[in-house]
């Protein structure tokens, strides 16, 4: 019984043929495995200093204007480590408390915390032709976090 929901949850990405339909499977796929929000970040090289950007998520809508329109996408703890491992990031361990972390990204994780955006599982993604991204889902209640950005 459990194999078929599974597939029931994953067939769709299989299916999906637009961001709607990926977007759609995304929120149908976090909402049965208990998260509160996703998501899923790609980066397409255009040139060497320039890629497109291709962003889909539930977050708070507060939350995702303040993210915007503070370009917080560059001082992104998460989103920067993503871009350098393969492992996933887990937001409740030290990973992204590292010494090398500006202070900056360590701000842009609390007032994270503060719109509920709080805990989560980060996974890199890499494609053998150069994009990246990353693919987050996020609890509004972390384990410890309140210790973790203070």
């Amino acid at each position: 019984m459990f194999n078929e929901e599974l597939l029931q949850l994953v067939e769709p990405f299989a299916k999906a043929r637009s961001l709607l339909d990926t977007q759609s499977a995304l929120e149908r796929f976090s909402y049965k495995m208990g998260f509160d929000y996703f998501q899923l970040l790609i980066l397409y090289p255009c040139s060497l200093q320039r890629s497109h950007i291709v962003l889909i998520n539930n977050y708070p809508k507060s939350w995702f204007d303040t993210y915007y329109k503070n370009k917080y996408l560059m001082e992104d703890p998460v989103i920067n480590l993503a871009m350098k491992q393969t492992q996933p990031i887990f937001w409740n361990t030290q990973d992204l408390m590292q010494s090398d972390i500006s202070e900056k990204s360590k701000n842009v994780m609390k007032l994270a915390a503060d719109f509920g955006v709080q805990n989560g599982i980060s996974i890199p993604l890499n494609s053998p032709t150069g994009e990246k991204g990353v693919l987050t889902f996020i609890t509004k209640v972390g384990n410890n976090s309140e210790l973790m950005y203070e």
